[in-house]
């Protein structure tokens, strides 16, 4: 069984719209409803993730990808400069073929 990682959790959830800060030693989620399982998810991790935020030192910039640097086609944290991945524009997104739908 694989465990997903912290950043993936969060990224996860950020691409729900949901967004988690760290208040202390309690955890901040805002979101839509239907980020609600997310939501739960984070609770059931909330040690690792409280953790995990403030080790970054970058709360909620690290797992927001519109705020990240852009350098050469990768992308940074703003703040802890950890690359967080590679660019990719709309353009080249593969058209047809893939779909998440169901």
């Amino acid at each position: 069984m694989c465990v997903e990682s912290v950043t993936g959790l969060l990224a996860r959830g950020w691409l729900m719209g949901a967004h988690v800060e760290v208040d202390g030693h309690d955890l901040v989620v805002r979101g839509p409803r239907s980020a609600e399982p997310f939501v739960m998810e984070v609770r059931a991790r909330k040690t690792e993730v409280v953790s995990h935020l403030q080790q970054a030192a970058c709360g909620p910039l690290h797992i927001r990808p519109e705020r990240w640097k852009r350098i050469d086609g990768k992308a940074y944290c703003p703040r802890c400069n950890q690359f967080m991945g590679y660019v990719v524009t709309t353009e080249q997104v593969p058209q047809g073929g893939i779909s998440h739908a169901r």
